[in-house]
This record gives structure tokens, C-alpha cells and sequence, in this order.
């Protein structure tokens, strides 16, 4: 083996040896899990518990009081995380990471449904066919996020705008 076929050798074994560690490698560089937040590609790229959805590390949930205030618990794949404020908003011009869709009506970012059965947890209801929303919002929007005429934690179907409130 001449020395220039030696040095490509060399050379090659270092780029795999670096390529093979990605998993130990946070996008960060330094080898350090990331915070929440923080930019990853993995879920072992984040600190433990988190997990990477988004290229970012998000805290997981059942349901949507398991987030911080203000925040929504979304379904990605398979898992419930919770929906960072940067995540939330979307436009024509700006829009929702997938698996979530724009809500036109007020441009927040949401699972989209067919029932409530498809949406995350026991305190999301699937308004109109169509999007998630939590319990909750249905109630503070006074009907106005497109609430039909069935009760709380029911299959709302396409039922439309009633304007009725639920408390």
C-alpha cells in the first residue's frame, strides 16, 4: 500500500467513525443532550425525558393540562408533545408543520380529526368533523370555535356553529 492509498484509508475510517457516533452527537456538537427547545434530529439527541418532534425537543403529554399554561398537546406519529407558542401560529404564508393542519378560522396550528376518538387525550373534542380542540377552549370561545349542538367530550360530527355556550 503506497503512502497517498494509506492516507485515504486513514482518512476514510475517521469520517465513518464520526458518521457511525451521530447518536452520542447532538446537533449542538459538544456531545451534550439539548434542553427543551433546543434543535435535535434524534430523541436521544435530547435530555431524558424529552423527545425530538419538530427538529426540536418537546416535553411529551396525554393531555393538554400536562403542558405549561397556554400550551396544547398535539399528536405526532404516535406521541402526544406538547405544542411550543412558535409552533402554534400559522398563515397561508406560514404553514403547519405536518401532521397539523391550519385552522383558518383563527390560524393555530391543530390535529386534524374525524371524531374524538382521534384526538389526543379524554380532554379534546374533534369540533365539526374537522380539528381538536381542548374542552376547554370550546367553552372560553363562549361557541365560537365551531362548536356543534352535542355535549361536552361528544363526536361533534359536522354540526356547525349553534353560538351556545357549555359550563
Amino acid at each position: 500500500m503506497n503512502r497517498s492509498s494509506l492516507l485515504i484509508s486513514i482518512c476514510l475510517t475517521a469520517i465513518a467513525a464520526a458518521s457511525c457516533s451521530g447518536s452520542s452527537q447532538s446537533p449542538n456538537n459538544d456531545g451534550e443532550a439539548v434542553d427543551l427547545g433546543g434543535q435535535c434530529t434524534l430523541d436521544s439527541d435530547c435530555t431524558n425525558p424529552l423527545v425530538c418532534k419538530f427538529a426540536t425537543c418537546h416535553q411529551q403529554c396525554a393531555e393538554s393540562r400536562d403542558c405549561p399554561t397556554g400550551q396544547h398537546c398535539v399528536i405526532v406519529g404516535s406521541v402526544g408533545v406538547c405544542q411550543t407558542p412558535a409552533e402554534t401560529t400559522c398563515s397561508s404564508k406560514q404553514p403547519c408543520s405536518a401532521p397539523l393542519v391550519c385552522r383558518p378560522d383563527d390560524g393555530t396550528c391543530r390535529n386534524e380529526c374525524t371524531s374524538s376518538g382521534t384526538c389526543q387525550g379524554a380532554g379534546q373534542i374533534c369540533v365539526a368533523g374537522t380539528y381538536c380542540l381542548d374542552s376547554t377552549e370550546i367553552a372560553k370561545n363562549d361557541g365560537s370555535a365551531g362548536a356543534g349542538d352535542g355535549a361536552p367530550g361528544s363526536d361533534m360530527g359536522s354540526a356547525g356553529a349553534s353560538g351556545g355556550t357549555w359550563s
